[in-house]
């Protein structure tokens, strides 16, 4: 075999290799699992998550450096869920980069260390723009983003808060405009040891507190990344939530507990919005007054035809989350009047 033939063959074989690694990764990223947590190594998380991007960040022209502590850094946790978190830090940094014009630097790098509190530090710090400090509390906000329509729905930093405080730990950022961002994400070693802590609520007016901290509130929807976000906003805003995925567990949790107000989705699997309040009118009437419909599909004449026959206020998806709130304490109190 001639020299040009081997290196072909030789690099049929890298690249094969390449693709097999992408996949398996792809697929233990994807695969569904249990929520089971075990000692996960961070440094293996990192590799794997990179491996993932790596392509596609070669082709941006965007450098990545992995700075992992040789003391290969073990947490508790789910490891897909943060892989999960990485990516998305990841994503958002790549993002972030693409705003740099040529023959701007363009380089990520994430690091692991191990805490001396007994913990263990992922970072993720990218050369980008950075974040105009006006808005660095408001990031981690469900749907808060400052990309163009159609670039992101902002879910992607709420998913990643949510993981982290699932997982008992805290998530922060430090950025400079014009000097970038880093964001730091710190974990217990081991969690089973430790009482997990519930995230600080955000600041609420004293003249709202009152009505809001005793506002609770049923989310129906489908889609994980949706009720994870709204549980996540709504808790920091003081109120009590309970999420479900479809009308079923809806009305299962009825049986055993009021709420002020109750969010669905109308397109879902299983029994669908139109199913739940037709079912809410016969089982829980006095309720009917207090739902509110989320929607993606306005168009379709379907979901237009439910909305106006049920005469409910309802959402546009992606949502405000400004106007969420605020439309779930004209509901509460609409319906506290009539009673």
């Amino acid at each position: 075999m001639m020299a040009d033939q081997r290196e072909t063959m030789q690099m049929m074989y890298d690249e094969a290799t390449r693709i097999g690694r992408i996949t398996s990764n792809l697929l233990a990223f994807a695969r569904a699992g249990s929520k089971e947590r075990t000692l996960v190594e961070l440094n293996e998380i990192v590799r794997r998550t990179f491996a993932l991007r790596s392509y596609h960040l070669t082709t941006l022209n965007i450098t990545v450096n992995l700075e992992l502590d040789d003391a290969n850094p073990k947490a508790w946790a789910n490891g897909s869920e943060v892989q999960q978190m990485l990516l998305n830090l990841l994503i958002n940094a790549e993002q972030a980069l693409t705003t740099i014009p040529p023959p701007g630097r363009r380089a990520i790098t994430i690091r692991t260390t191990t805490a001396g509190d007994g913990g263990v530090r992922l970072q993720v710090a990218d050369t980008g723009p950075g974040i105009p400090p006006d808005i660095q509390e408001k990031i981690f906000d469900p749907f808060f983003t400052t990309k163009p329509e159609g670039m992101g729905t902002g879910l992607g930093l709420s998913i990643c808060y949510g993981i982290v405080h699932d997982h008992g730990g805290r998530i922060s950022v430090h950025s400079v405009p014009g000097h970038g961002a880093t964001f730091t994400i710190a974990l217990p070693r081991d969690a089973r040891a430790r009482q997990r802590t519930t995230p600080p609520p955000m600041e609420i007016p004293a003249a709202a507190l009152e009505s809001e901290a005793a506002l609770s509130v049923l989310l129906i929807d489908d889609e994980e990344g949706v009720r994870r976000a709204v549980v996540t906003f709504l808790q920091r805003r003081g109120m009590h939530i309970i999420a479900v995925e479809d009308g079923s567990d809806a009305l299962r949790v009825l049986r055993r507990e009021r709420f002020d107000v109750i969010v669905s989705d109308v397109r879902m699997p299983g029994m669908s919005g139109g199913e739940f309040l037709e079912r809410l009118r016969r089982e829980h009437p006095a309720m009917v007054n207090r739902l509110i419909f989320t929607t993606g599909d306005t168009f379709a004449s379907d979901t237009s035809a439910l909305l106006r026959e049920a005469g409910a206020p309802s959402l546009v998806k992606p949502y405000d989350f400004a106007k969420l709130e605020s439309l779930l304490r004209e509901v509460a109190d609409a319906a506290r009047t009539s009673t």
